[in-house]
């Protein structure tokens, strides 16, 4: 691809944040020889032959991803959704079966210079912090944030996962252009360290800035020297995924998501395996377009028209194996409208649309996989049985990590008769649940429901 002064300054941040003096100095002696920007050019274009990767090979590249813009919120999410492919290729092993130390980098950066970096008050994940690593901002267009992704073997696959992040209240992110591009990076610090032989591929030149770099972390890192993101380097050429301009533009013409599939060559509406969609009083990163299972989606026929599972992820958990789930509903609320305020009773008409959301945790010590969230409406509140006549939808988690606690949301059409109506929920049977007299909200002596 074309290289230009921004990429060029995209790949500054390759490593994560130091002082301000070691940054300095570092830069003062590496433009001695040459510039940092040919410095990672060079490394770009001997790091597929020193670490055996195929520079043809776009398996690195999540095979589904995107942003959400949320325009209210001043919020960004980024999702990706790794297959069975992608996982295989961060698995490859160097000839002692030990694995290659590879993982990837979001980089979504507003070329229209709305926001800037500073503005960000929070980075809310999906998964456990230390998958994801800070990136360096020295000599980085300030208008750039990378989401850093250390070990993506860790990650289920055939799941989206999330990544919000909030904004100050005075930036307008609606009005940003955003250009996504992804970077294969890998941990040069312990190729160095572990596997010196294929470290010495590189040549003189890339090794005495590699050895300029990490002397000058380990004289003025502060003790910081050895973390991630001072260690992972790009290793091939980026590769940009797109540049999208229209978010809201147009009232229904423009949209606020934008997602790639990236074996998918069809033109879906925004270029070859990208889908654009607007939902803009929805705040959450939305169901997947090509999933047809229905699991996800109104009425159960694929249409995605509903709001996303991860309606707010309070608590992304940890995940631990060495117990059982212990899997509860503790509330049940209902609103209007996907972004509206939640109440426990709601006013509605026969017919009327509403979402109800169930906020659900695993107090167990193991992850809890592949179950079911369902919701009924029932009129009798003594004697709720969860007969099929009151079963109104269900979302599916493929997995939930012991100690998360998320929110989940489906959109549900009150009764046709008037009268009073209760919205309870309940998780489907998991094997080896330590407690199942909690898992509907009426049990476990809360009775938690909405109603109508």
């Amino acid at each position: 691809m074309k290289r230009n002064e921004v990429e060029a300054k995209v790949r500054w941040k390759r490593m994560s944040l130091i002082s301000v003096l070691a940054g300095i100095i570092l830069s003062s002696c590496l433009m001695v020889t040459s510039s940092w920007a040919i410095v990672l050019r060079d490394i770009e274009e001997q790091s597929p032959d020193v670490w055996g990767i195929d520079i043809d090979d776009e398996k690195f590249i999540p095979k589904r991803g995107g942003i959400k813009v949320c325009k209210e919120q001043n919020m960004i999410i980024v999702g990706f959704y790794l297959s069975g492919s992608n996982i295989d290729f961060y698995k490859q092993e160097f000839s002692d079966g030990k694995r290659k130390p590879l993982g990837f980098e979001i980089d979504i950066n507003d070329v229209s210079g709305v926001f800037n970096r500073n503005d960000i008050t929070s980075v809310v994940t999906s998964f456990p912090d230390y998958l994801r690593y800070e990136d360096n901002p020295m000599g980085d267009d300030e208008h750039l944030y990378t989401l850093a992704i250390n070990d993506p073997t860790v990650f289920m696959k055939k799941v989206w996962h999330l990544a919000a992040f909030h904004f100050s209240d005075h930036i307008d992110i609606s009005r940003a252009t955003f250009e996504v591009q992804l970077q294969l990076v890998g941990d040069v610090r312990k190729l160095r360290d572990d596997y010196h032989d294929i470290y010495n591929g590189y040549g003189v030149d890339v090794e005495m800035q590699f050895w300029s770099w990490f002397n000058t972390l380990a004289k003025y890192g502060g003790g910081e020297e050895d973390v991630d993101g001072n260690n992972f380097f790009g290793i091939r050429p980026s590769e940009q995924i797109f540049q999208a301009k229209n978010f809201f533009v147009g009232g229904e013409e423009g949209y606020d998501r934008f997602l790639w599939n990236w074996s998918n060559n069809k033109d879906e509406g925004c270029g070859a395996g990208k889908i654009c969609d607007y939902e803009p009083y929805n705040c959450s990163f939305g169901s997947d377009p090509w999933d047809k299972s229905g699991d996800n989606n109104s009425g159960g026929n694929g249409n995605n028209q509903n709001p996303p599972l991860d309606e707010e992820i309070i608590d992304p958990g940890h995940p631990r194996n060495n117990g059982d789930p212990d899997m509860k509903i503790s509330t049940v609320n209902l609103s209007k409208g996907a972004n509206s305020t939640r109440h426990h009773e709601l006013e509605q008409d026969p017919e009327e649309k509403f979402y109800a959301y169930a906020k659900i945790k695993n107090d167990g010590t193991a992850r809890a996989k592949d179950f079911k969230v369902k919701f009924y409406i029932d009129g009798d509140k003594k004697n709720f049985n969860r007969d099929d006549e009151d079963y109104q939808g269900s979302v599916r988690i493929e997995e939930f990590n012991s100690g998360a606690e998320i929110r989940y949301s489906k959109e549900l059409t009150s009764p046709t008769e008037p009268g009073t109506y209760w919205v309870y929920a309940c998780i489907t049977s998991i094997d080896e649940d330590s407690d199942m007299g909690n898992n509907c909200s009426d049990e476990d002596d809360k009775e938690e429901y909405g109603k109508l």
